[in-house]
C-alpha cells in the first residue's frame, strides 16, 4: 500500500487537479485507489464539496470527507463559523482505515501547507502526524518561485520527505507567459534541489489520464 499527503503552495494551485489524475491511472491501473479529503470549505449545505467529490469521481469509489464547511474560507474560520471543532484524530483514524483498505491513498489537504484548522494546529501539523510522503502542487505564475521555496523548506523542517513537486498549468497556457513558466521550473529546481514535474492545462479526462499516468510511475517506482 502507498499513501501520500497533497499540499498546495496555495489555494487553488491545482492540487484535486493533479490528484484526480493521478486516481484516475492508478483506476486504469486496476489499483484500489481511494481519494480523501478530510476538510473542505465552500460546500454546499449538508453535501460534499466539489474537491472530494472530483476525488471519488477519479476513483471510482464513495466520497471521503470528515468535515464539510459552507464558507468559502480558511477551515479554523469556516469551523468557527458553525461553531464546529476540529478534531485531528478522527482525520487520523480515517486515513488509517482508508490506508488499510486501499492500494493507493491520497489525502489531500486544504489551501496552502500553513493554512490553519483550529487556532493552534496547521495543515503542517496535520501532515507532519500522518507522516506520509508528501506531493507538492504550486500554480504556473508569476510569485510560484516563492511559495514553492518556502513550502519546501516549512515541508523539510518538519523531516518529512517530498515525494513530488508538480508545477501545474491551472489556466490554458496559450494565455500565459512561456518564458516566466520555463523560469519558475528552472529557479524551484535550482534552489529547491529537487525535481520539478510540469504538469500541462488538461480540459479532457484523456489528458488527464496521461499525465496522471506519468506522475503515477513516478510515484510507485
Amino acid at each position: 500500500m502507498s499513501s501520500f499527503f497533497v499540499t498546495g503552495t496555495d489555494t487553488n494551485a491545482g492540487k484535486t487537479t493533479v490528484s484526480s489524475a493521478i486516481l484516475l491511472a492508478a483506476k486504469q491501473a486496476d489499483l484500489r485507489a481511494v481519494g480523501y479529503k478530510p476538510i473542505e470549505s465552500g460546500c454546499p449545505k449538508d453535501e460534499f464539496g466539489p474537491d472530494t467529490i472530483a476525488l471519488a469521481k477519479a476513483a471510482g469509489t464513495e466520497p471521503f470527507c470528515s468535515y464539510s464547511f459552507a464558507a468559502p474560507v480558511a477551515p479554523a474560520h469556516a469551523a468557527a463559523q458553525e461553531s464546529r471543532d476540529i478534531d485531528l484524530r478522527v482525520i487520523l483514524s480515517m486515513a488509517s482505515e482508508l490506508g488499510r483498505k486501499s492500494e493507493l491513498l491520497l489525502v489531500e489537504g486544504a489551501g496552502g501547507f500553513l493554512v490553519p484548522l483550529t487556532s493552534d494546529v496547521t495543515i503542517a501539523d496535520l501532515a507532519t502526524e500522518l507522516a506520509l510522503p508528501v506531493i507538492v502542487v504550486a500554480d504556473n505564475r508569476l510569485g510560484a518561485i516563492n511559495h514553492s521555496l518556502l513550502t519546501i523548506e516549512a515541508i523539510r523542517q518538519r523531516g518529512l520527505e517530498i515525494a513530488c513537486f508538480v508545477l501545474c498549468d491551472t489556466q490554458n497556457s496559450s494565455s500565459k507567459d512561456e518564458d516566466c513558466n520555463f523560469n519558475n521550473a528552472q529557479q524551484i529546481r535550482d534552489f529547491g534541489k529537487l525535481p520539478v514535474h510540469s504538469f500541462p492545462f488538461c480540459d479532457n479526462e484523456t489528458q488527464l489520464l496521461s499525465e496522471g499516468t506519468r506522475l503515477l510511475d513516478e510515484l510507485l517506482s
